[in-house]
């Protein structure tokens, strides 16, 4: 008589990271603006000099390369998950696993005090089901062991679509010594809140990078960093086949070899400047030039 047992597990996690409401201070960091500005001043009295001896430069120069840093971030997440897995039925290949859970999590970032949080929640539904379609006990010529897995797993989040990713996988045993798998499976992966919300500071264009359409002379940029709302989630594709030779005559051999295949849609990443200076025609809307 077959035992058909299942195994549940749940978990609640409260993540609180949160800085001061007010700000946090942190002393003594460098004001890298007032740094660019005081080494691209043509006054000597003005600019610092890290060759002359004593001081680099006057104390008034010094002391602006000095700055308190107010830090008002803060992040909350909370998250509550739960599975089941078991045997739910016998096949004459043996016994059907099947495993079910869901998932609920509330995300929310702030950058300033003064401003609204950027919340968001997600709810996840997934299952999976192994099914041993042939066993050893059937004695199937060429078919020792046959078993199949199927899978999906269903996102909702507030700020995005609603997306299905479904995932399969296929184990073949012709004889005992050969095993053969091969699997299927997409994924996603939404933005961050802080790949969506993170304030934009721009620099000072002092940043060196070789300019191609002036034959590699070099420019001074200024770059913009932060998030950016309108990103949009990656998606990807993978796919897996393989095989292991393991003869029982010389077990300390194993022989496996392994083909995959990966592609992925939309990944975020940041931008080098000398990058999208060596495509400015794929990011027009990224370079401005002065007359």
């Amino acid at each position: 008589v077959p035992h058909y047992d299942f195994n549940w597990q749940n978990s609640y996690i409260l993540s609180e990271p949160r800085q001061i409401p007010a700000g946090s201070v942190l002393h003594c960091t460098a004001h890298f603006d007032n740094s660019a500005e005081n080494l691209a001043n043509p006054d000597p009295s003005q600019t610092l000099d890290l060759f002359r001896p004593g001081p680099a430069a006057s104390q008034e120069v010094l002391d602006s390369l000095v700055t308190s840093s107010v830090n008002t971030f803060a992040t909350d997440a909370t998250q509550v998950s739960g599975s089941s897995s078991g045997h739910v039925v016998e096949l004459p290949g043996g016994l059907v696993t099947a495993m079910i859970g869901g998932e609920w999590r509330k995300e929310s970032v702030q950058f300033d005090a003064a401003l609204d949080s950027f919340e968001r929640e997600v709810g996840a539904g997934f299952a999976e089901l192994t099914i041993p379609v042939i066993g050893s006990d059937m004695h199937v010529p060429g078919l020792r062991e046959l078993k199949l897995t199927a899978g999906g797993r269903l996102d909702n989040y507030s700020d995005f679509a609603q997306i299905f990713n479904p995932q399969f996988g296929l184990r073949w045993l012709p004889y005992q010594d050969l095993s053969l798998k091969a699997s299927y499976g997409r994924s996603f992966r939404a933005p961050s809140m802080y790949e969506l919300h993170l304030p934009r500071q721009e620099t000072l264009p002092v940043f060196p990078v070789a300019d191609p359409r002036r034959a590699g002379a070099p420019a001074s940029v200024a770059l913009i960093t932060g998030g950016n709302p309108e990103l949009e989630p990656t998606r990807g594709e993978s796919f897996t086949a393989g095989l292991v030779y393991t003869p029982q005559a010389f077990t300390p051999i194993e022989l496996f070899a392994t083909y995959w295949h990966v592609t992925m849609d939309n990944p975020i990443t940041l931008l080098p400047p000398t990058l999208v200076l060596a495509n400015e025609s794929l990011f027009p809307e990224r370079i401005i030039r002065a007359e």
